[in-house]
């Protein structure tokens, strides 16, 4: 990931994501994007590996879109686990699918190293049911 969008808040620093950015030593321009909309956030990217080369898988990412109230607060309004194709990464069809969190469930964006294979699995287990429709 490169820059972060600081957004200021109470006592505490927030640095929320604003877009996804793949290295390519392959192109003169030395990285891709993906970025999201506006008053749109995303997590720290997870990668699922589904074989053996480079980009063979999928990323997956959080995305939250945020109102702001009249006092300038940022509300959730809604949560989305977004995945992506590694090797797009850059182009217009990058994104393979974007689902709706039902809002009892919605993930927090400090998903921030967070490598445990519990949340591998049950992210394998959402691709496979998406895939599966």
């Amino acid at each position: 990931m490169l820059p972060h969008l600081p957004v200021p808040a109470k006592p505490c620093h927030i640095f929320l994501l604003i877009f996804v950015a793949k290295l390519n030593v392959d192109k003169q321009v030395g990285f891709d994007l993906v970025v999201v909309g506006n008053r749109r956030f995303i997590g720290e990217p997870i990668f699922i590996s589904k074989g053996d080369k480079e980009d063979d898988g999928y990323l997956l990412v959080v995305e939250v879109r945020m109102n702001t109230s009249s006092s300038m607060q940022f509300q959730v309004q809604r949560c989305y686990l977004v995945i992506l194709d590694p090797r797009r990464i850059g182009e217009a069809d990058a994104v393979i699918a974007r689902l709706e969190v039902p809002k009892n469930l919605n993930f927090p964006l400090a998903f921030h190293g967070f490598g445990s294979r519990e949340l591998v699995v049950l992210f394998q287990y959402l691709i496979a049911l998406f895939l599966l429709r």
